[in-house]
Order: C-alpha cells, then sequence, then structure tokens
C-alpha cells in the first residue's frame, strides 16, 4: 500500500503501523481472596489521662455518650470483619445495647456545637464528642421526627 497519506507520514517521520500492529500487554495484580466476615463483639476501653475506663451505656442528659470505670455498665459495640485481615479500616461500629441505638445505631464522632468551623488539630478550641449517628442515607425528614416529635410524644 502505497497511499499519498502514508508517504506524507513516512516522509515526516511517524511510524505508520496500523493500531493492530503492537498488542498491548496489561498485567494483573493479583489481590487475596476475601475471607469469610465474623462479628466481633465486646466493649471500647478508653484511657483518660490516667484512668482507664469504659464508653458508657448510659447517655448524658445532653445525648452524648459518658466515661464509666464500671465494666458492667459498658456500652456493648459490635463491628464485622474480614477475618483473614489483621488490620481494618472504615469500620461501621454499632452500639448495641443503648436506647438510642434504633434511630442513631452507629458510634461516630459528633463536631461540638461551640465549634466555629471544622478544623480540628492540637492547638484549636474546636473538639468532636462520641454519641450515635443515622445509617447512611437516612432521610433528613425521619431524623426529624425522632428528634423532635419523639420526646413531645412521650
Amino acid at each position: 500500500m502505497d497511499s499519498a497519506v502514508e508517504r506524507t507520514a513516512t516522509d515526516q517521520g511517524v511510524a505508520t503501523e496500523s493500531p493492530c500492529a503492537k498488542a498491548k500487554t496489561v498485567i494483573v495484580r493479583r489481590m487475596p481472596s476475601a475471607g469469610p466476615t465474623v462479628t466481633k463483639v465486646g466493649m471500647m476501653q478508653v484511657t483518660n489521662i490516667d484512668t482507664v475506663g469504659y464508653i458508657s451505656a448510659t447517655l448524658l442528659s445532653t445525648g452524648q455518650l459518658e466515661f464509666t470505670t464500671d465494666m458492667a455498665k459498658a456500652l456493648e459495640i459490635s463491628f464485622v470483619i474480614d477475618s483473614l485481615v489483621t488490620t481494618a479500616t472504615g469500620l461501621r461500629i454499632m452500639m448495641d445495647d443503648l436506647d438510642q441505638s434504633t434511630d442513631f445505631p452507629i458510634l461516630g464522632l459528633i463536631q461540638g456545637r461551640d465549634n466555629p468551623d471544622d478544623n480540628i488539630g492540637s492547638s484549636k478550641f474546636n473538639y468532636l464528642y462520641l454519641g450515635g449517628v443515622a445509617l447512611p442515607g437516612t432521610p433528613l425528614q425521619a431524623l426529624w421526627t425522632t428528634l423532635i416529635l419523639t420526646p413531645l410524644l412521650s
């Protein structure tokens, strides 16, 4: 084949190989298969300067979780993990024995009400506290009904 386009490309030093002339090599990285999942159940131990204790299953009047040194009053938590991994990230920690666990079942960090922004750091005034958070995808209307109407109806 000696077309004018091929001659011009060859004259300019451009390769004229057809797109099918070279096969692309794809390297597939083998990932280990996920193992069976297991549910881990326990209590979260907390160290507060020189005191060792647990997150309590009792809420403060503000709705925040409190600290207790009494293991019998500790909040029971659970999470699901791949049985073959030694380190896990992105865990969904569920609160199993808390009154609020129906509407706000996930243990989460909640931004402090006095925070002027979301910048958390050692030199900042801002803070986070532990509390129950709703499942991802919970409609906002369902949250407002739980937070506002439930106390009024009780």
